[in-house]
């Protein structure tokens, strides 16, 4: 029996710890519940900034093209337990990927390239340049048992786009050629332009923050998409979609799909070339309606070169993500890409990033000069437009794409604060320039928008008659996802729905 003394200490110590623990469940307690009031409020103002209203009396007619494909969904735990994993990785390559290679020829590369972009939590999309172990993949998806969870889905950005245009009000006509089970999947209000027998295989192997593969954990939700796509990367749809849209007159025309030419090992040098001459032809043919293009994962430096030359030079506005930017801004101005960028980038570098392209693109020669830009990124939305164009409605854009995003990869129809985050900081600067403004985070207005003049061009000239409406919404992000693949899509479609008015001049 324990002195009189030591029982007192142990009680004693007893009680302190019994009050302490019963103390911090209640902080926590109620610092969880401030947090949920607090996404509540915010979630709840998002939704205010995000109606928006035109003056026009008929729906916006949104022409999106170019193809379609059938998306294999499977997360990578899945994907990779009907492989033999051991004796790919002995089948690797010894030297890395050093060299970034632009297309794939083996399962055993792909399972490298796989980890590498998985290690970072970036989305990637590359060529199998091999039949044999495509049509492989494919059959043992399609066979693998009922414990392996897949899906097949309509895919492509062209459709994923169309259908959340038309689900937003808009009147689409999708220049695209799909079997006639997968029309079904369309929105009654998109008007297809081609029917085949046959169509192109993707697959999409994605992951949430924290999976573990091959000994590695994810810092973030993302997906790797390869495909041997044969169709799409010629462009085959473009003479339907071009034929259909002088009577259709849309006020907006969409491109996008272009990265299915990226890695292409084309049996004629000059067909890349060729094919985005043509459809740069028929951009710049559109006097009219106004243009989007919207980017994507791009390895060939020489590619999206013929990209910019070709299809930016006649664009209006461009979508892009946190990867893309850097990417396309570092082939402006160096000629090279950028292998891997930040999964969580700072407000102020992609703000700077966005001036710099519109910068670059401004000094394009062509016919038109893009005067919106929309990144969407895991933290935060950013829209830019210049403040005498046609583009209307930024802050609704910025806080429906933010909404959307939650939406669609939490899969629910409307955000729910119990599996939603911020990662914004409470406030943020506008620029990495010394002494630059810092905005702060405010939750009754989480939407923040200013106006700026525009930076002297490439020339030297000012251009102070001019100024930039820039709009940033933070990212409700979802912590329990149920889908990556078509997220940009949905986002950059549900950003441009709002800035399209069918009554602007």
């Amino acid at each position: 029996m324990l002195p009189l003394k030591y029982s007192i200490l142990v009680a004693a110590l007893a009680f302190g710890l019994a009050y302490w623990l019963n103390y911090r469940h209640q902080l926590l307690g109620q610092q969880s519940a401030q947090h949920l009031e607090h996404m509540r409020l915010v979630a709840r103002q998002m939704a205010v900034a995000e109606n928006y209203s035109l003056s026009a009396l008929r729906r916006p007619r949104i022409a999106v093209g170019l193809g379609a494909c059938v998306d294999n969904v499977i997360s990578a735990n899945d994907f990779w337990s009907i492989f033999d994993s051991k004796k790919l990785a002995e089948q690797a390559p010894k030297e890395g990927f050093d060299n970034y290679p632009e297309h794939l020829r083996s399962m055993a590369e792909f399972r490298q390239m796989f980890g590498f972009f998985f290690k970072q939590g970036a989305a990637a999309e590359r060529y199998l340049d091999n039949q044999a172990v495509f049509s492989d993949i494919i059959a043992r998806l399609k066979s693998a048992s009922n414990s392996v969870a897949r899906r097949f889905s309509l895919g492509g950005n062209a459709p994923t786009m169309a259908n959340r245009l038309a689900g937003d009000g808009a009147d689409v006509l999708l220049g695209a050629t799909l079997t006639p089970e997968y029309r079904a999947a369309l929105h009654r209000r998109v008007i297809l332009t081609g029917m085949d027998e046959s169509v192109d295989y993707h697959v999409s192997v994605e992951y949430e923050v924290g999976d573990e593969w091959s000994g590695v954990r994810a810092p973030r939700a993302n997906r790797f998409i390869f495909h041997r796509d044969q169709g799409n990367s010629r462009l085959t749809s473009l003479p339907d979609f071009r034929s259909s849209l002088t009577a259709f007159r849309p006020d907006v025309l969409v491109i996008g799909g272009l990265q299915l030419m990226d890695g292409i090992p084309y049996a004629n040098s000059s067909e890349p070339e060729a094919l985005l001459s043509n459809l740069g032809g028929f951009l710049s043919e559109q006097t009219q309606p106004l243009i989007h293009f919207e980017m994507a994962s791009f390895a060939d430096a020489d590619m999206l070169k013929l990209v910019i030359r070709h299809v930016l030079s006649n664009a209006d506005s461009v979508g892009l993500n946190e990867q893309e930017l850097p990417n396309l801004v570092s082939v402006l101005e160096t000629g090279k890409p950028i292998v891997l960028s930040a999964a969580y980038p700072r407000v102020a570098t992609m703000l700077d990033l966005m001036r710099r392209l519109y910068a670059a693109l401004r000094d394009l020669p062509g016919g038109r000069h893009v005067s919106r830009i929309h990144l969407h990124t895991l933290g935060f939305q950013a829209i830019l437009t210049r403040s005498n164009s046609r583009w209307v409605n930024s802050r609704s854009a910025a806080a429906r794409a933010a909404l959307v995003a939650h939406r669609f990869t939490c899969s629910v129809p409307d955000v729910d604060v119990d599996r939603a985050k911020l990662l914004m900081d409470d406030s943020f600067a506008i620029s990495e320039m010394p002494g630059a403004f810092r905005r702060t985070f405010n939750a009754s207005e989480p939407v923040s928008c200013w106006t700026e003049p525009v930076a002297p061009g490439a020339d030297g000239r000012s251009q102070s008659s001019e100024t930039l409406t820039l709009c940033v919404a933070p990212g409700l992000v979802c912590t329990r996802v149920r889908q990556t693949g078509g997220a940009g899509d949905n986002i950059s479609a549900a950003g441009l729905s709002p800035q399209v008015d069918p009554t602007g001049e």
